[in-house]
């Protein structure tokens, strides 16, 4: 499966967990909605930085996320 796919479906699972909708979580992220909308359809890859804020935000490591 391709790396960010997996990315996109393990995120969904995450936030699904975490109870909180978009709006609130890309908030606490520091992210606007529309690029978390954009990670969870595949259609765009978070920056390092970007992916460091959501995994803070979600109280999980980076790992958590990618693998």
């Amino acid at each position: 499966m391709d790396n960010f796919l997996k990315f996109s479906k393990t995120l969904r699972r995450i936030i699904q967990k975490d109870g909180r909708n978009q709006r609130e979580l890309a908030e606490a992220a520091g992210i606007t909605p529309v690029t978390l909308s954009r990670w969870l359809s595949g259609a765009r890859e978070p920056r390092a930085t970007e992916l460091q804020q959501l995994a803070d935000a979600l109280g999980v490591t980076v790992t958590d996320l990618t693998d």
